[in-house]
């Protein structure tokens, strides 16, 4: 069931897969839920190791207006160097989903700014 990171303990990999499905249905919840999805989202982070990559403002605005999963998929992928067979095991997709999602996210990002017209 793990999607166990390098430098993670199997029991704490274990915790944070259940921590992750725990924060899938949060965030199927009315908005009353906001607060306890961003603890939740903060002990998932105080819980894994340091980061390998920093997110950019932007890239945190733009991931939390899309669904639960691609913006878990890319903060996986992105800040743990996680690969899309962790990632599936932890959030309980497949591999291909995962990057898909991460493809999806990564348009996203990567488009150009709208431009206005004149």
């Amino acid at each position: 069931m793990t999607g166990n990171v390098a430098g993670v303990p199997a029991s704490r990999a274990t915790a944070l897969d259940y921590m992750e499905r725990a924060l899938a249905i949060l965030r199927t919840l009315d908005g009353n839920s906001a607060k306890s999805v961003e603890h939740l989202v903060e002990a998932i982070d105080a819980a894994m190791p340091a980061p390998l990559a920093k997110m950019t403002a932007d890239e945190t605005e733009l991931t939390w207006q899309m669904s639960y999963v691609a913006q878990r998929v890319f903060q996986l992928h992105n800040k743990y160097e996680m690969t899309f067979e962790q990632i599936a095991q932890r959030l309980g997709i497949t591999a291909d989903q995962a990057r898909e999602h991460l493809d999806y996210v990564e348009m996203i990002i990567n488009a150009p700014p709208p431009t206005k017209d004149v």
